[in-house]
C-alpha cells in the first residue's frame, strides 16, 4: 500500500527542554500515556556486512534481488493480546536470525525480507535496511517516463545497481560523548537530534524502558556528510533559553506556575527546530500489517 500524508506529528509526544553538549542538541520526546503491549527490543549484528534477500519468485535462472549493506543490527517488536502486557524481547529465549558467514578475513550475514514474523506475537525489521532503500528508491528511481535514451535494458530490468556511501554514527566526532552525558527522563520515548541545529535524526519508540536500552543505538546509524561536517565545524551551538519569570512570587504555587509556563516557552522555541521535520509532505509505503 503507497500513499501520501499531510506530514508527521508530535501526537502523543510532547517536547522537553534541549540538551547541549558541544554541537550537538538532543531534544527529549516524552510520552505521558505509556502502553505496555507493544515492545522494541536490540538484536545485534556482528557481521561486517549484510545481505538481505528482498523477497518475490525469481524469474528463469536469475538469482532473487539482494540488497547488500551495513546492518549492525534488527529492531524487535513484540505484541500482547489487546490490553494485555507485551513481555520484555530481553526475558526471553529465541532462535538466531540469519546464518553466518566468514570470507576469509571478514564476515557476512544472510538474512531474509525486510520485515519477518517470528512467531505469533513477534517480528523482526531491519531499520537501517527500511531507510536506506527507501532512499534510494526515491532518489535513485530514475525519471517517470521511458525516455528513448533508456536502453531495453534499463527499461526491462532496471537501473544499474544503485549504491550510496554514508557515514555510521561512530564518525560524527562528538555523537558518542553528547549521548554519553545525555540525561534520560522519566517517561522519555525518543529524541531528536541536532548538530549544528540541522536536524540529524528522530528516534521515537513506544516504551520508555525500550527506549533506554535502545538510547545509544544511535551511534551505530547512518548520517550524510553535512552531518558529518557539522560535527567537526560547530563546536559550541548558541543559547535558545527562556527565562524563568518570577516577578512577585508568594509561594510555591506561584513558582510551579512560574516554571509551567517556562516548559511552554521551552517547547515554543524547539518547536521552531522541528519545522524542517513536520512541515513537509510524506511519501509512505506499507511494509507489514500487525
Amino acid at each position: 500500500m503507497k500513499g501520501t500524508h499531510p506530514g508527521l506529528s508530535l501526537q502523543g509526544l510532547r517536547l522537553a527542554p534541549a540538551q547541549v553538549w558541544g554541537g550537538f542538541r538532543l531534544v527529549p520526546l516524552l510520552r505521558d500515556d505509556v502502553r505496555g503491549d507493544l515492545r522494541l527490543a536490540l538484536r545485534r549484528y556482528g557481521e561486517d556486512v549484510t545481505a538481505v534477500e528482498l523477497g518475490g519468485k525469481p524469474s528463469g535462472k536469475a538469482a532473487r534481488p539482494v540488497y547488500c549493506s551495513y546492518v549492525p543490527h534488527a529492531l524487535v517488536i513484540d505484541w500482547g493480546r489487546r490490553g494485555q502486557p507485551a513481555v520484555s524481547f530481553g526475558g526471553q529465549l529465541l532462535r538466531g536470525d540469519g546464518t553466518r558467514l566468514r570470507l576469509g578475513p571478514y564476515t557476512a550475514r544472510v538474512t531474509a525480507r525486510m520485515a519477518r514474523r517470528e512467531g505469533s506475537q513477534r517480528l523482526r525489521l531491519l531499520p537501517l535496511h527500511l531507510a536506506l532503500e527507501g532512499y534510494l528508491a526515491l532518489h535513485f528511481g530514475g525519471p517517470d517516463v521511458a525516455w528513448s535514451e533508456y536502453s531495453e535494458r534499463a527499461v526491462s530490468r532496471g537501473l544499474s545497481p544503485r549504491v550510496e556511501v554514508t557515514t555510521s554514527g561512530w564518525g560524527v566526532q562528538g555523537l558518542e560523548d553528547a549521548l554519553r552525558v545525555f540525561e534520560i527522563h522519566t517517561g522519555q520515548c525518543g529524541v531528536l537530534a541536532y548538530v549544528g541545529d540541522v536536524l540529524a535524526a528522530a528516534f521515537v519508540v513506544s516504551h520508555p524502558d525500550d527506549y533506554r536500552a535502545l538510547h545509544r543505538s544511535l551511534i551505530e546509524d547512518v548520517y550524510g556528510d553535512l552531518v558529518v561536517r557539522y560535527g567537526q565545524l560547530y563546536s559550541e551551538l548558541g543559547t535558545l533559553a527562556p527565562e524563568l519569570r518570577v516577578p512577585r512570587a508568594a509561594g510555591l504555587d506561584d513558582l510551579r506556575a512560574a516554571l509551567r509556563e517556562l516548559r511552554a516557552a521551552w517547547s515554543d522555541v524547539q518547536g521552531y527546530l522541528t519545522d524542517e521535520l513536520f512541515a513537509r509532505p510524506l511519501s509512505y509505503e506499507r511494509v507489514y500489517t500487525l
